[in-house]
């Protein structure tokens, strides 16, 4: 599945609560990958990989959302996108921004969380 697929699927999972499903989603995508880290002719495969890795990193409370964005600009992820170095800023904007909400709403450090929304009655 291409990138923009797995992150729409993981975003939704992700938005309902459901973080055992991206986290699963997440696995999956890093057991496939798995053979091809020694392949150099991946190296596009191995850097979304290392990508789907700090993002699990994050939804287990291992690093914080800052510190994912950081990785994710630091390290050449942009040719994902397009050549357009905005493509990788915006992205990451909306991702992260995303992604803040999501853990703050659902008070997510997988694998424990709670389903519940916060602070609803």
């Amino acid at each position: 599945m291409p990138f923009s697929s797995d992150i729409e699927i993981i975003k939704s999972a992700i938005m309902y609560g459901d973080i055992g499903d991206a986290v699963s989603l997440i696995d999956d995508r890093l057991r496939s990958f798995s053979r091809y880290e020694s392949d150099r002719k991946n190296d596009k495969k191995q850097r979304y990989a290392k990508f789907l890795k700090y993002l699990k990193d994050t939804l287990s409370g291992k690093i914080s959302v800052d510190e994912f964005r950081e990785i994710v600009e630091t390290n050449a992820y942009d040719s994902w996108f397009s050549q357009d170095s905005s493509a990788i800023k915006q992205f990451l904007d909306s991702f992260c921004y995303f992604l803040n909400i999501s853990i703050d709403r659902y008070d997510v450090k997988y694998p424990v969380y709670d389903e519940k929304r916060c602070n609803d009655a």
